[in-house]
């Protein structure tokens, strides 16, 4: 598995991931305008054919990082991608000399706060309403955070 940057050129690869792994995906104009920032990043995991298996979506702003979005293609999830993408992310953090990442994520998705959480992830809070659903009803989020330093 090899992790490297993403460039504006990966939009259509990114979009069609996001499209299929996410309950509520990004779009790709959201996708897109994200290369309009200098302080977001997007790494992509790759497989040794050089196809993109996942990605993972932060900005680093004011020593502190938001986690904005990580996906892996339905195909090679269950198979550490997740894992690999998540220690780059916090890899990078560290050599930047970010003290904080935070993110939301699903009250329902246990497979991600597990993973957050082998990662030194804590929950700290719970946002109301925040996700879209298929239904008319909203799922809360739980903010978790990672003190890296």
């Amino acid at each position: 598995m090899k992790i490297k940057r993403l460039g504006l050129e990966s939009v259509d690869s990114i979009y069609e991931i996001e499209q299929k792994a996410q309950i509520s995906p990004w779009s790709r104009e959201s996708i897109a305008d994200v290369f309009n920032y200098s302080y977001y990043t997007v790494l992509g995991a790759y497989d040794g054919a050089e196809h993109l298996c996942g990605f993972i979506i932060f900005d680093e702003v004011a020593g502190e990082s938001n986690l904005h979005d990580i996906a892996v293609a339905p195909s090679y999830q269950n198979k550490g991608i997740g894992s690999i993408l998540l220690s780059s992310y916090l890899d990078m953090l560290k050599l930047h000399g970010i003290s904080r990442s935070i993110l939301e994520v699903r009250v329902s998705n246990d497979p991600a706060r597990h993973l957050y959480g082998k990662f030194n992830y804590t929950e700290i809070a719970i946002r109301k309403n925040y996700y879209k659903t298929k239904g008319p009803h909203k799922e809360d989020a739980v903010i978790m955070e990672n003190i890296l330093l």
